[in-house]
């Protein structure tokens, strides 16, 4: 096979400096450099400092550490790069990156973006320059949530009818979550969604990223094929929140269990008493597995021309739904989708003082 030039823009700060959200560039950099096919020739961060300790991490020239990524781009011509920026900045650098004419394809981190339009402007865009886009859902690949997804199709469970799941905001975590609800449902759009939420608070990285999400969600939807989720965020949402589990699968003829944590994953099929658990690797750098299986899943399809698992129409129909749940708390009505809207909801909410902002203090603005 050819080997894939491959780099990082937005590589962040070293893991033990312990900055939230700004040290995933180095997890895209150690599935690169595990990859067989793959050799990291470049990196870029607006702080000089960061890009020359990911080079000497990943033994880059440091000629080739950049803080301008358009720089990178003129210079070294990847195949293939990683955007692992603060998701406002995403969608601008995604689709000057596809642009440039230079890259084949760009896998991007998630969430996909903080306004809806920009969402669809990156997939549009590099549909149009014929720039393969993924997004790093890499949890799809993770051994714990892959666990019922062959029991799905192995028909132990039957057909599904509804999936529940947990998560502490809706955005940031949460993009993951319906991600996987949309692999357990056959990755189909969703017809139409239902929800509330309750005051806004700075993200759930702690005030990294420059964005709010909700305190507390919940939400109804409707895929397709008339498959039923159920979500709900924010505080309780942990192993004792209303759906006690990160992830639960309804079918005709059994439920299958996703626990937080260290918690099993389980099965029961219809007329069971008792629980059987599922095996999965549970190896201490299971997230490096996920990490590399999504980088493998976009260099495949750069390699076979097959559409990816992490391909932008999958984020997009996950990111749909998000959206659409503040458009539908924002209305205080249910919305069809697909979503005719642009911008975020949830900060337009906030801007016209329908929806409180929760400060520092644990107080609420405007109550």
């Amino acid at each position: 096979m050819s080997t894939f030039e491959t780099a990082v823009i937005g590589v962040g700060s070293p893991p033990d400096q312990d900055a939230p959200g700004y040290s995933i560039g180095y997890a895209h950099g150690n599935a690169y450099r595990d990859h067989p096919d793959c050799e990291l020739v470049a990196c870029a961060d607006v702080v000089r400092d960061h890009a020359e300790s990911f080079a000497a991490e990943f033994g880059i020239d440091t000629s080739r550490a950049y803080e301008d990524y358009r720089e990178l781009l003129s210079s070294v011509e990847p195949d293939l790069l990683s955007v692992c920026t603060p998701p406002d900045s995403h969608a601008p650098i995604v689709v000057d990156c596809a642009r440039q004419g230079v890259v084949d394809g760009i896998h991007c981190e998630k969430p996909m973006a903080v306004d809806w339009s920009e969402c669809g402007l990156m997939v549009r865009e590099c549909d149009r320059r014929g720039v393969q886009l993924t997004f790093n859902h890499m949890r799809r690949f993770h051994p714990r949530w892959r666990a019922p997804k062959r029991l799905i199709d192995d028909g132990v469970i039957g057909e599904v009818e509804r999936i529940e799941t947990t998560a502490p905001d809706l955005l940031d975590w949460g993009t993951h979550c319906f991600d996987l609800c949309g692999m357990y449902a056959g990755d189909r759009p969703g017809q139409w969604v239902f929800g509330q939420v309750a005051e806004a608070v700075p993200d759930a990285y702690g005030g990294a990223y420059d964005h709010h999400t909700e305190s507390q969600a919940l939400a109804m939807w409707e895929y397709e094929d008339g498959v039923v989720g159920i979500a709900s965020t924010g505080e309780g949402t942990d192993a004792l929140g209303p759906n006690r589990v990160h992830h639960r699968i309804r079918g005709t003829e059994g439920v299958a269990e996703v626990g937080w944590h260290d918690a099993a994953v389980r099965y029961r099929q219809r007329g069971d008493g008792e629980w059987s658990e599922i095996e999965f690797d549970r190896r201490d750098d299971a997230n490096a597995v996920a990490h590399e299986g999504a980088i493998d899943d976009a260099l495949t399809g750069l390699q076979t021309g097959t559409e990816p698992e992490l391909r932008a129409n999958n984020a997009l129909n996950a990111t749909e739904l998000i959206f659409g749940i503040w458009e539908s708390a924002r209305r205080r009505s249910p919305v069809e989708l697909p979503l005719t809207i642009e911008g975020n909801p949830l900060e337009a909410m906030i801007d016209s003082g329908d929806l409180p902002v929760r400060d520092g203090t644990g107080t609420t603005d405007g109550s």
